[in-house]
């Protein structure tokens, strides 16, 4: 049987296909079940259960990245707590103020 642009022919097995697929006396549900392909299915399933894995696994390499980064940064933090800890102790202390009676004693003194 030839096409409708006369370029090739359509083979026996491929005629009784569209019969059946656009038979008006054949409920959908039949029509369904014979061209149901439990392959592409499971491939269907199969690529959603590979998208959740690498969705999984994006979500738990971000973490791990998150982590990190705020374990550095509490690692600087806590450096430099610990310099400002360790300077406090060793600079001067203010000075005193010096009473009039004191400065006089000074110059008396020398």
């Amino acid at each position: 049987m030839w096409l409708e642009s006369q370029n090739r022919r359509r083979t026996p097995g491929g005629i009784f296909f569209f019969l059946v697929k656009n038979d008006r006396h054949l409920p959908q549900g039949v029509i369904k079940t014979i061209f149901d392909d439990p392959k592409k299915k499971l491939l269907e399933k199969q690529k959603k259960q590979l998208k959740k894995k690498r969705k999984r696994l994006e979500r738990q390499q971000k973490n791990n990245e998150l982590k990190k980064k705020l374990q550095d940064e509490l690692n600087i933090i806590s450096a430099n707590v610990q310099y400002s800890k360790s300077s406090e102790g060793d600079s001067n202390p203010p000075p005193s103020p010096v009473s009039e009676s004191d400065h006089e004693e000074k110059m008396e003194s020398d």
